[in-house]
């Protein structure tokens, strides 16, 4: 199948989130996803475009575990990996407020946070 995209082109994906979700918590999953192996607070603060402290960044990590979007990958060293359900919040298949993945339309007209990718 053709890609109809030119390189670089962004498109939409529909992220259901919850309230206590913020724009940096994307940003940590999405480096997350792409990353080869468990990440600590300083590196994602070293790959995010902005400045954040690095204790902000690791709380915001520590959240994302508490709600299971990240995992740590040693009870005592604070390093990351995205979880099944931390990709699937990035596609679009799961609803983080519902804790539960989303059924495939079924003709929902659910409407959820859309967020560029």
């Amino acid at each position: 199948m053709p890609n109809f995209f030119p390189p670089g082109v962004r498109f939409s994906v529909m992220r259901y989130r919850a309230e206590w979700q913020v724009l940096l918590d994307d940003r940590i999953l999405e480096i997350a996803a792409e990353a080869d192996g468990p990440l600590d607070a300083m590196d994602f603060n070293d790959q995010i475009n902005a400045e954040y402290n690095t204790d902000h960044v690791r709380r915001r990590c520590n959240k994302l575990v508490d709600e299971g979007l990240l995992k740590r990958t040693h009870p005592r060293h604070a390093a990351y990996v995205i979880t099944d359900e931390g990709r699937a919040y990035l596609e679009g298949a799961y609803d983080v407020a519902a804790g539960a993945y989303r059924a495939e339309n079924n003709g929902n007209t659910d409407t959820g946070t859309s967020e560029e990718v």
